[in-house]
């Protein structure tokens, strides 16, 4: 067997994920690790979860373990749109819902549906890693666009379409994380939401917008400035994405995406061949955990848990980093960006400090497009408690002044 020429063309062009390459080394134990961007385990409902899955098992087994509808239980349709009711995203008049395993697969539906090799995808400057290699297996062109405190910077949107529309290159839709990013927990601002949609409008290109930490906001944050991108006056042809993978438990694999109607019936062709539908008992389980009222409450207790680690995070940064190093200062998510003085390689000191210092991070190279980020780095605060937090930022803080000292 000669395996270069029985692959495909996507297939030859997959790359592993820089995170996943590294998890041998960051999940060693005695490693504090700011790497992963898992969800921490202390913030599942178990005992919840396993108090509804009995009696639903025992009232209803035979209707959760068979097959079901391709968009999802009727039921919990019906729950989903009004949790994008309260959110500003009205499902009717010509929109559509559709449950999708994971907000990855919904990536890989929209991908499949929208991208023929060669067309454009626009992305923020860095973006999502796991979207980047979705993009990338459907042989499209990935171009970054600025981003700054405030996110997209609307005039290099603009630009870069005007730019590519002129060299005959068509831009299929701009993907934007918008509510604190991942991975820089950046979060784009009210008037540059509006002037994103406007522009996409004008240039002809949809807008794929990504929101699983949209409800991780932290205490100080007003939810009509998280408004979804969907919720605009000009937002109905965005399709939007979102999961319980962050707030509930990412065990489930439970999302879902609310689009134009034509945009959910193509989606919906593509998801039948792909797996022709979602858990029913994962569906089931997140309906009654909604319905029941626990997930209000417990969205509180997640918001909570990690705001007081994004706190500690910034404060021992605040503490401990010499100068020359700057980074992001989230109001949500799990997620900060650091950047080191040019010409530093965040790759290689990303070994070093987990295999010396036994403090891990992800560097930041991977998440741009253009080959530039060589010098930048994500952390997150899920994972460690405060001590370790504080602990770990002090180490990495003393790593990077040597390094910082030797240039």
């Amino acid at each position: 067997m000669q395996p270069d020429k029985l692959f495909s063309r996507s297939a030859r062009l997959m790359q592993p994920s820089p995170i996943r390459r590294m998890a041998g080394l960051v999940n060693q134990p005695g490693v504090i690790s700011f790497a992963g961007g898992m969800p921490n385990p202390a913030t599942f409902p178990d005992k919840d979860l396993r108090r509804i899955l009995d009696e639903i098992v025992e009232r209803d087994g035979s209707r959760i373990f068979q097959y079901g509808i391709t968009r999802g239980l009727p039921e919990f349709c019906e729950l989903l749109a009004g949790l994008l009711t309260k959110r500003g995203v009205t499902i009717g008049d010509g929109q559509g819902l559709m449950v999708t395993n994971g907000s990855q697969q919904g990536l890989n539906l929209v991908s499949q549906v929208f991208l023929d090799p060669g067309d454009v995808v626009l992305v923020e400057s860095p973006s999502y890693v796991g979207a980047l290699a979705c993009f990338r297996n459907h042989q499209a062109e990935l171009v970054g666009v600025a981003q700054d405190e405030d996110g997209i910077v609307p005039e290099d949107l603009a630009e870069q379409a005007a730019t590519l529309a002129a060299a005959g290159k068509r831009v299929k839709f701009l993907y934007c994380i918008p509510n604190f990013q991942n991975p820089s927990g950046v979060t784009i601002t009210p008037a540059r939401r509006a002037r994103i949609v406007e522009i996409a409008r004008r240039h002809g290109f949809l807008i794929v917008e990504d929101d699983p930490y949209g409800e991780l906001y932290f205490s100080g944050v007003k939810p009509g400035d998280i408004r979804p991108l969907k919720a605009l006056p000009e937002g109905e042809d965005v399709i939007y994405l979102s999961s319980f993978s962050k707030v509930v438990t990412p065990g489930l694999r439970t999302a879902y995406l609310a689009g134009p109607e034509w945009v959910i019936a193509r989606l919906e062709l593509a998801k039948q061949a792909a797996d022709l539908c979602s858990s029913s008992l994962d569906q089931r389980l997140i309906y009654e955990y909604c319905r029941r009222g626990l997930y209000e409450a417990h969205l509180q207790e997640v918001r909570d848990f990690y705001d007081v680690k994004c706190q500690a995070m910034l404060k021992a940064m605040e503490q401990s980093m010499p100068a020359g190093i700057t980074w992001t200062r989230p109001r949500g998510g799990m997620f900060l960006w650091g950047t080191l003085p040019g010409g530093m390689d965040a790759e290689a000191l990303a070994m070093e400090a987990v295999q010396h210092l036994r403090v891990a991070f992800i560097h930041g190279g991977p998440f741009f497009v253009d080959g530039t980020g060589q010098n930048t780095f994500r952390l997150t605060f899920a994972k460690e408690d405060v001590p370790a937090i504080e602990q770990g930022v002090r180490l990495l803080a003393d790593f990077f002044l040597s390094k910082v000292a030797a240039l």
